[in-house]
């Protein structure tokens, strides 16, 4: 690569080359002294040798860095003369390439003219010249394009006068430039498809470099479109091209493979390829499967897991106080609309708001004031302390404490000392009030799934109160969730069969079965939201496979993945 690097390495050679002359021309002064001798002779001879033949190589290591510099220069002077000769578009990598090449050798030969003591008065001047003629290079290769494009649309002027309106410069432009991927971004409405079509007559009719029509395809969304495209490029242009649609490309890829191969063509299935009738047909499974009580109660706990603010994390905040602030000062929603004061109490209340005890309604209030409980504090002011959840039905407290597992509060608590003192006070006063009570820690939650320790610690109390009664614990269904679920949760209950078809769609355009997709689960990192969402897409996906495997059809993404 042409380089400072490359410059140095050709004077760390001619440097090597001079140290090894000097230190020959101290063994040929001991020649000399030595002359007496016989051996002198022989010394000055190989002297005299070794010299003669290493400034040859030094002389050589100059002319290949001059010569290097000569053919780098001309090969792009001769690619500047080609280009105007071709009068074809500079592709960007193109473009990219010279402009790196030009650049590279301009620090070469800055380094070279550095070092003006190991070169000729007249190669220096070469150098100056080289010097000036690349940075004008550097324009010409910049600038052609403009030029190429400007002369382009003054040229075929004619073709932009055939549209139903006349292109703006941005669209022409888009129209004439070459390069080997071209994006157009546009809104809706904005002419894109009048950009497509002049584009295709503009490669079919220009003066240089036209395309044969065998060689275009162009392709559609939609049908609608494919015909009007079609249709567009007759009546204006009088010209014909293959216009397709992903659909249409696709299905002939897939037939001439299979045709060639005296195959079984795959069939698709029309109504899976649309996006209303694709997302309705998923949306039919879903609902299906909430006949079942354990995809139901995936259901609840993924929506039990939603925050509909969005979790933030610390790096999303300037400084660690500011994060703590915001920990300090959250609040989260249950699914009836009750505001918490943390996710691990949101989950506890949804967990009981969304079940029932013996086929009936769990009756659950947060932070109910406990008159019972009061006290005087070191200011001698009466508190009344907030229990977390209050079972009025069964008059059962329950305190959630923001403990892990072993016994250290959150870092972002302003007095960790103080809500210790309280945790003291309030299992004092549960005693001596004898009432009854049941603790969760947040390190209960650590290992993900908490709902079997739930329901545990429920039952066991309730069969402490009542022995010998029997209580069942079990999820509400489908119909009575959707009445329970208010605000923004009802939206998002109703998203969730549309984020299935979505999750099932980018599984299959990655070519990920069923069972990859549960390998990928299993041996993946997750939070409770993304595995009870990606439980109840699974389950939904599984089914929607086993209909198209049973009846031998294939999805649009199935045959887009196969025509790839």
């Amino acid at each position: 690569m042409i380089n400072q690097a490359m410059g140095e390495d050709f004077i760390r050679r001619y440097d090597s080359l001079s140290r090894e002359i000097y230190f020959l021309r101290w063994r040929l002064f001991l020649g000399v002294l030595g002359t007496p001798l016989l051996f002198g002779f022989w010394i000055i001879k190989d002297a005299f040798v070794k010299i003669n033949l290493l400034n040859r190589y030094r002389q050589n290591v100059l002319s290949e860095a001059e010569n290097f510099a000569h053919n780098s220069f001309f090969q792009i002077s001769k690619s500047i003369d080609n280009l105007f000769v071709r009068g074809t578009y500079l592709e960007n990598r193109e473009l990219f390439y010279w402009e790196f090449k030009i650049k590279k050798l301009l620090d070469f030969l800055h380094f070279l003219n550095k070092k003006r003591d190991y070169f000729s008065s007249e190669f220096l001047k070469e150098i100056k010249k080289m010097l000036l003629d690349l940075s004008s290079f550097l324009d010409v290769f910049r600038d052609y394009n403009k030029k190429f494009l400007e002369s382009e649309k003054l040229e075929h002027r004619s073709l932009f006068l055939k549209n139903n309106f006349y292109l703006e410069d941005a669209q022409q432009t888009a129209v004439v430039t070459d390069d080997k991927y071209n994006l157009v971004v546009a809104g809706a409405g904005a002419g894109k498809t009048e950009v497509l079509i002049t584009r295709i007559a503009y490669l079919l009719k220009r003066h240089k470099n036209k395309i044969k029509p065998n060689r275009i395809l162009a392709v559609a969304f939609q049908n609608k479109a494919s015909k009007e495209i079609g249709q567009r490029l007759k009546e204006r242009y009088d010209l014909d091209v293959e216009i397709r649609t992903f659909h249409s490309l696709g299905n002939k890829i897939i037939e001439d493979f299979y045709s060639d191969r005296g195959l079984p063509i795959p069939r698709i299935d029309e109504k899976l390829s649309e996006g209303a009738a694709y997302q309705g047909f998923i949306q039919d499974i879903y609902k299906k499967h909430l006949a079942d009580s354990i995809f139901t109660e995936n259901t609840i706990r993924y929506l039990s897991s939603v925050d509909l603010d969005g979790e933030k994390t610390e790096s999303d905040f300037e400084s660690k106080e500011k994060y703590y602030h915001y920990k300090r000062n959250q609040k989260h929603v249950t699914l009836n609309e009750v505001v918490v004061k943390s996710e691990q109490e949101k989950y506890i209340f949804n967990f009981f708001l969304t079940h029932k005890l013996n086929g009936k309604d769990i009756k659950i209030e947060y932070e109910r004031p406990a008159t019972w409980m009061n006290y005087l504090n070191e200011r001698n002011v009466i508190r009344v302390p907030k229990p977390d959840f209050y079972f009025p039905d069964f008059d059962i407290y329950w305190e959630h404490w923001a403990l892990n597992k072993k016994g250290n509060f959150p870092d972002w608590f302003e007095d960790g000392g103080s809500y210790i003192g309280g945790m003291s006070l309030k299992r004092k006063k549960y005693q001596e009030n004898d009432k009854i009570l049941v603790e969760t820690i947040s390190g209960d939650f650590e290992n993900g799934f908490i709902d079997d320790l739930l329901e545990k610690k429920f039952l066991e109390v309730l069969s402490r109160k009542y022995p010998g009664e029997k209580f069942t614990l079990e999820a509400i269904a489908y119909n009575e969730l959707v009445e329970k679920v208010s605000g923004d949760y009802r939206k998002v209950i109703n998203k969730i069969p549309k984020m299935i078809a979505r999750f099932i769609a980018l599984a299959k355009t990655r070519d990920l079965s069923v069972l990859e997709v549960e390998r990928r689960l299993q041996n993946g990192r997750w939070s409770n939201k993304q595995s009870f969402f990606a439980y109840l897409s699974v389950v939904v996906y599984s089914t929607y496979q086993k209909y198209l495997d049973d009846n031998g059809l294939i999805d649009f993404q199935d045959m887009i993945n196969l025509a790839v």
